[in-house]
């Protein structure tokens, strides 16, 4: 069987908000390839729900692989690689409002602009803006299709 052995674990936080420790694996861990574990860690001076991206490293901390870039929870469910290492460190590091960046699901152009758009429970979206003056409703669908849209005004 192959196992990595973790020497260290490290928790990072690129504020002084947000101090991270990680809780688990805790160092000199022998973790089996192909096995699932959960890296969990805390932050110390807790003012909300802070983001964290975490990395794992083989190399003692020469190269480092992105696990998971935006995890608004303090763990991640991992899945321990099929490599044979005594120095991988795991790292969990604050993310701020700024540096997150949420996926883009898609992007369209309606002709107006959009104040304000919301999820619905069908999977689609609700967006509310203004166009040629007037008020403006539309109902998308979950790839941003329209499904109906409807202008509120004079104009």
């Amino acid at each position: 069987m192959k196992y990595i052995i973790f020497l260290l674990f490290i928790a990072l936080s690129t504020s002084a908000i947000a101090q991270f420790r990680i809780d688990y694996p805790t160092g000199g861990e022998k973790l089996q390839a192909g096995s699932e574990v959960v890296i969990w860690w805390r932050d110390y001076m807790f003012y909300g729900d802070e983001m964290a991206r975490v990395e794992f490293s083989p190399n003692n901390g020469k190269d480092w692989t992105i696990l998971d870039p935006y995890s608004a929870n303090d763990r991640y469910k991992w899945t321990v690689p099929n490599i044979i290492s005594d120095s991988c460190l795991v790292k969990a590091t604050q993310i701020t409002d700024i540096q997150y960046k949420p996926p883009v699901l898609w992007s369209k152009s309606y002709g107006g602009k959009i104040n304000s758009m919301n999820p619905t429970t069908d999977g689609g979206f609700i967006a509310v803006g203004d166009k040629d003056g007037n008020g403006w409703v539309m109902k998308l669908d979950s790839i941003g299709e329209i499904v109906w849209t409807k202008s509120y005004g004079t104009n």
